[in-house]
């Protein structure tokens, strides 16, 4: 994963994701995808792309499309549409 970009938990069932990457074959190059983590949840952006920056903003992406930060001392801080 990309140093300053980090990925959502699953929307479905709220476990960790994962960036996979893979050699492909008909791009003759390395792809990635993100899948949950869990083995129960079979969520996963179904594209491969050829940066993880792509496939991050992919998975991160919510039909709300908000951004919230947020602080470990003071919980929820800000809310905004993006």
């Amino acid at each position: 994963m990309t140093a300053n970009k980090k990925l959502k938990p699953c929307p479905f069932c709220g476990s960790e994701a994962m960036i996979v990457n893979d050699w492909s074959v008909g791009f003759q190059k390395e792809m990635y995808t993100v899948e949950c983590t869990n083995d129960e949840c079979t969520a996963t952006i179904n594209k491969m792309k050829e940066t993880q920056d792509e496939v991050i903003k992919i998975w991160n992406r919510r039909v709300d499309n908000k951004i919230t930060k947020f602080d470990d001392k003071e919980g929820k801080k800000e809310t905004k549409k993006h």
